[in-house]
């Protein structure tokens, strides 16, 4: 077994790498002789899609009185695709996917930095929209990947209210899961329903699961990573079929990094 990591490294010198693994499983037949293998791809720092570390100052104690020290902490930002969304380059994006012109409307993606001054997410909107043109995507397939990265904003807003005196919630602002229900095509109720009584397999049956307000937030942040994970997997996969050599030299491997590059975060 080998586990290989390859980083790209973004124009951001406000945050740390990031990194997208692949975990490649060897197989040997019964004479032990290499009979192939199959490769994993995943996203680390899966996190960064619902949280970034906010800005902390602190203060050391063990110095004279003096002398002062201030200890400023790395802010991390989260994929730069979210921000990329919020700009004006494409027309009717944001209309199409329900976002406003705020990014601090969104929670999961505004709580560390949200700009950085080397970095136009304007223009790298353009090219990232053109590239899906060079890549052969459709336009319903370029708007889809759009309305999933969106709907996992818009997750970040779902609420939920205690039920009575119940240690159960029940969904709340209907408004905001009709969205995420539009964006990713399935049925708002049955999803908020999800989210507050999940069902679980014990044994051979199913049974309906209650959960309080925290408990359902959490679920709904783990759903909003592994849509974004999924989806991210499922669009790395397709430019290998509908591109002859997406890996060799030439404007192929120049559209191909512009494409993904919006997928990761920076350094």
């Amino acid at each position: 077994m080998h586990a290989h990591v390859a980083v790209e490294r973004q124009k951001n010198s406000s945050s740390p790498p990031a990194f997208q693994g692949k975990f490649i499983r060897i197989h040997f037949n019964v004479q032990g002789k290499l009979a192939g293998c199959d490769i994993e791809t995943y996203l680390l720092e899966k996190s960064r899609i619902t949280f970034q570390q906010e800005v902390r100052r602190v203060k050391s104690s063990f110095l004279p009185v003096l002398i002062k020290l201030t200890v400023l902490f790395q802010v991390e930002r989260s994929y730069h695709i979210f921000y990329q969304m919020m700009q004006k380059a494409v027309p009717d994006l944001k209309k199409v996917c329900h976002l406003s012109d705020d990014i601090y409307d969104y929670h999961y993606v505004s709580q560390g930095k949200t700009s950085v001054p080397s970095i136009d997410d304007n223009e790298d909107l353009e090219f990232t929209h053109d590239a899906f043109s060079i890549l052969h995507f459709s336009e319903e397939e370029t708007f889809n990947i759009y309305k999933c990265v969106a709907a996992v904003m818009h997750m970040g807003e779902l609420k939920f209210k205690q039920k009575g005196r119940e240690e159960q919630c029940e969904p709340d602002d209907p408004d905001r899961a009709a969205k995420v229900g539009d964006l990713l095509g399935c049925d708002p109720e049955a999803m908020m329903k999800a989210y507050c009584k999940p069902k679980i397999r014990v044994g051979t049956e199913w049974v309906t699961k209650g959960q309080n307000i925290d408990q359902s937030t959490q679920s709904v942040a783990g759903i909003a990573r592994g849509v974004y994970d999924r989806y991210e997997e499922t669009f790395l996969a397709c430019p290998a079929k509908q591109c002859n050599c997406p890996y060799e030299s030439g404007s192929s491997a120049s559209w191909w990094r512009s494409a993904t590059s919006p997928w990761s975060t920076p350094p």
